[in-house]
């Protein structure tokens, strides 16, 4: 079906038992309650907004096992707006959300891959695509199934928080990747509540944010590769303080931190690029500090600038990569 009006209704399901599909087109401006697509099984639902407009309370993607829910959100003017805390992509089932050439979606809350056993993907792709949360909540990805957000080729999420891999047995990966694509966060990143989280920025990806932790609880695993691009966080970065957590800095990769605390079960490897400490630095006990040394020209070496206190009381490595091997004077 395609809706090129305004409409509004109670409420749509797409994919009761069998596959449903409806096209929002330009004029199209679809205003309802509540929005399923892949509802029960074995249906299977496909809802694409090109150049038209939904709005809804609520909006779930994949709702029961055995179901598929897809959405795209395509060319600018293109918008799926959700005004409640309910926009779920794979709550028991599979769930598939793509942004592209420009479309817009905003919401409350966005939880990719809700219950044990699901499977959300959300991909944000090109310029001015946008995924927004409208309010002081997360981008949830991998709650307490597989979830995977990727953003490319220059398109931006903006979020109070990021949270990857909340439950243990779920599974987060977050990749930002390319000029121009962002994870803005007013707030904090955490990678590794109490699952394994990945985060990979990479190729002039961006991810800014206030707090970040990597390897929040006990029993959680926090992976963080920063390959030839930028990550600022303004206030504290803790790396393996509560669970395990792993930084690595290449290619000339930018980390900036306020503060940052390389924990017990936290490692920090930097292979020639530089990581920037606006305050105070702390290895811990059983923390490791890893800097590949390339040669003694600009660029071939790992630099740790310290702008306040530093505190070594882990493993610092050197390593010589590349077949340097230092002579003496060298500086």
């Amino acid at each position: 079906a395609i809706l090129n009006s305004p409409t509004t209704v109670a409420g749509v399901a797409l994919g009761n038992g069998a596959f449903g599909g409806l096209q929002v087109s330009p004029g199209g401006n679809l205003t309802t309650g509540g929005l399923t697509i892949g509802t029960t099984a074995p249906g299977s639902g496909t809802l694409t907004i090109s150049g038209g407009v939904v709005n809804t309370g609520s909006a779930t993607l994949g709702a029961a096992v055995g179901t598929v829910g897809t959405v795209t959100v395509m060319n600018a003017g293109s918008q799926l707006n959700i005004a409640g805390f309910g926009f779920t992509v794979g709550a028991s089932g599979q769930g598939t959300l793509t942004i592209q050439n420009g479309g817009v979606v905003n919401s409350a809350f966005t939880g990719i891959a809700q219950d044990s056993g699901s499977v959300g993907t959300a991909t944000v792709t090109g310029a001015g695509s946008q995924l927004n949360t409208t309010t002081n909540f997360f981008t949830d990805v991998g709650v307490s199934g597989h979830g995977t957000l990727t953003i490319q080729n220059g398109g931006v999420v903006n979020s109070a928080s990021t949270l990857i891999a909340q439950d243990s047995g779920s599974v987060g990966t977050v990749t930002v990747t390319g000029p121009g694509s962002q994870l803005n966060n007013t707030s904090e990143v955490l990678v590794g509540f109490f699952g394994p989280g990945i985060l990979t920025i990479q190729n002039g990806g961006v991810v800014k944010d206030f707090t970040a932790w990597v390897g929040y609880n006990s029993g959680s695993t926090g992976t963080v590769l920063l390959d030839a691009g930028t990550w600022t966080n303004t206030g504290t970065l803790d790396i393996g303080v509560g669970g395990v957590g792993t930084v690595t800095v290449q290619d000339g990769g930018q980390l900036t931190a306020g503060k940052i605390i390389v924990g017990s079960n936290g490692t920090l490897n930097v292979d020639p690029s530089t990581v920037d400490v606006n305050g105070d630095f702390t290895l811990s006990s059983g923390g490791l500090l890893s800097l590949d040394i390339a040669g003694t020209s600009p660029g071939s070496f790992s630099q740790l600038d310290i702008a306040g206190h530093g505190t070594f009381g882990g493993i610092i490595e050197f390593e010589f990569i590349d077949g340097f091997a230092p002579q003496a004077g060298d500086t």
